[in-house]
């Protein structure tokens, strides 16, 4: 296919849109991994239940049966919301419909997260915010049986079938017990490269550069692999890895910024007066020790502990 006719179509999809003139909205999408916590695998006809009952309580319309005849996908036409599974029964998605201020939506959601807290508790079962399900070890780690996902996990099966084995992992059930968040806005296009900008620096915080230059390094390791545009592993790594950090980025300011973001998210989470401030703490936290969570792994891995071993452990902790 023509490079140039590929070019214009996704700027056509995604960059036109950003000059046309219109009313800025946000929209979310959260997913959450279902949990029991009699440590066991999630019993899926319980969740069909519960969402059958969902549907009834908040009037939701059905959108989607598996081949099975159970339904994954439910939607409100009032608000544009969507409850729906991301690639199995073990992870709830909650697709929030655009509104201009997050309250309203935050009120939905609340009302949604209740019910199912208050259905999943009767089995002994609950839902997480973590993105990996810590007890997946217990679940039965299978996709919702539909053409979609179908075609997905073969698809994803097929890493076995190339010759650089590096550039994949031996996971390829990963959709079955891993979940994310997304926040959609709309941008105009006078401000689309500053917010990407804006956004590029806060998620290298939140990611962890420095741990991301530690795996490239890893990866890099590899010297007889020849790269795109012919350069070898020991080649690349003299020109990104010398560096703990780029030369471009100050480290020092990204965490004074981070610590602004931060005071102003708080201050608003005070004026609300639900004592709301404190789920920061964690962040507070990483902020001053200038850590995170990927940090923490790497340090446990470069130890010598097998990764495996550390998530049975984690799924198993008391």
């Amino acid at each position: 296919m023509d490079r140039e006719f590929v070019r214009e179509q996704l700027y056509q999809k995604y960059i036109a849109p950003t000059k046309k003139k219109r009313k800025n909205y946000v929209g979310i999408e959260i997913e959450m991994p279902i949990i029991n916590l009699n440590r066991e695998a999630v019993d899926f006809t319980v969740i069909h239940r519960i969402t059958d009952c969902f549907m009834k309580h908040f009037q939701f319309q059905e959108a989607g049966r598996d081949e099975e005849g159970n339904i994954y996908s439910i939607s409100d036409h009032v608000h544009g919301d969507i409850l729906s599974y991301d690639c199995s029964y073990n992870n709830l998605e909650l697709s929030l419909g655009k509104e201009k201020e997050l309250f309203s939506i935050q009120h939905r959601f609340l009302s949604y997260y209740d019910f199912w807290q208050n259905e999943l508790g009767k089995h002994h079962y609950t839902l997480t915010g973590m993105g990996v399900n810590p007890y997946r070890i217990y679940n039965h780690n299978v996709p919702i049986p539909n053409g979609r996902y179908r075609m997905l996990f073969h698809h994803l099966n097929s890493y076995k079938n190339y010759d650089l084995p590096m550039f994949f992992h031996e996971y390829p059930a990963f959709g079955t017990f891993s979940s994310a968040s997304q926040v959609q806005l709309d941008v105009d296009y006078e401000e689309l490269l500053s917010t990407i900008q804006d956004a590029m620096t806060v998620a290298a915080f939140h990611l962890g550069l420095k741990q991301q230059l530690q795996a490239l390094n890893e990866l890099l390791e590899q010297d007889h692999v020849i790269y795109h545009h012919g350069y070898t592993a020991g080649e690349l790594r003299k020109m990104f890895v010398q560096q703990e950090w780029p030369s471009f980025v100050n480290q020092d300011e990204l965490y004074v910024l981070v610590g602004k973001v931060l005071e102003l998210a708080k201050k608003g989470l005070e004026s609300r007066e639900y004592g709301e401030e404190r789920l920061l703490e964690p962040l507070f936290e990483r902020m001053e020790k200038r850590t995170n969570p990927a940090k923490k792994m790497l340090e446990l891995r470069n130890s010598g502990v097998d990764m495996q071993e550390i998530i049975r452990q984690y799924g198993q902790a008391k």
